[in-house]
């Protein structure tokens, strides 16, 4: 008989018969071992009973260690390994002839006791013998555990894994909060955008008629500088510009360059 007793993890305790062929572990509820620690896959690992033989393979990304050695191929397991599935869950082997406890502990039951004497006649046990044999086995050791394992058990379902339906819902459910997220910046960006491109500031255009310069009382602003062969007063001419404060003179040979704006 091979049986898995759960040293460390939740519930601390519980011993798991494990029968022939595949026993999974893992938080799955299909699995055979299951194991309620968040850091355990669902389908984690796989003991395989033949012939008497247990082997031991792992099926989780998390990994699975047998006596701190990490499995990386099926292996042969022996009485008294323990085998670490995540972090905080420690299972210990155990090969014996002796029945032991199962993972779900049975309620005792009173059941009504036929003895036969030496003529062959049978007598029901007394309800007083019955009352007795009750309180005997639930005041037992055994029996006691195995309740407070039960309890433990309750407990720890409480925070169960998620199903995969469930997780599925828990995608559709996310990805319609990411498309009604979409759906708002879009719905609040494209307007935003018409606006912008609406009530941009814009370039003023270019002038097609350029007007002399005038000062406040409308006279027009004039500006003259003698020509580089002798100015009016010498008999020759003025160059006249607009003279808004803005025209530079630069000499060049045989002239100038008056630049302004």
């Amino acid at each position: 008989m091979f049986r898995l007793t759960l040293e460390k993890g939740d519930p601390a305790g519980t011993v798991f018969e494990l029968k022939p062929g595949e026993n999974m572990l893992g938080r799955s509820r299909a699995a055979a071992v299951r194991l309620l620690a968040l850091d355990v896959s669902g389908l984690h690992a796989r003991i395989r009973i033949e012939e008497g033989v247990a082997r031991l393979e792992n099926l989780s990304q998390f990994g699975t260690r047998l006596d701190d050695v990490p499995v990386t191929e099926i292996v042969t397991l022996a009485s008294g390994q323990r085998i670490a599935v995540g972090k905080t869950t420690v299972l210990l082997f155990q090969q014996s002839d002796e029945p032991g406890r199962t993972n779900t502990p049975e309620r005792p039951r009173v059941e009504q006791e036929a003895k036969t004497g030496e003529g062959g006649a049978t007598r029901a046990a007394t309800k007083a013998d019955q009352e007795s044999e009750l309180t005997g086995a639930l005041s037992r050791p055994d029996v006691t555990s195995a309740a407070g394992s039960v309890e433990g058990m309750t407990r720890a379902m409480q925070t169960r894994a998620a199903t995969p339906e469930e997780i599925e819902h828990l995608k559709l459910n996310e990805q319609k909060r990411v498309r009604r997220r979409l759906l708002i910046i879009l719905a609040t960006a494209i307007p935003a955008l018409v606006l912008v491109f609406i009530f941009r500031p814009r370039t003023p255009p270019p002038e097609l008629e350029i007007e002399w310069p005038k000062d406040a009382a409308d006279t027009y602003l004039d500006g003259f500088e003698p020509a580089p062969g002798g100015g009016f007063k010498d008999g020759g001419y003025d160059l006249q510009y607009p003279d808004n404060r803005t025209f530079k003179k630069t000499a060049v040979t045989g002239g100038l360059v008056l630049e302004g704006w």
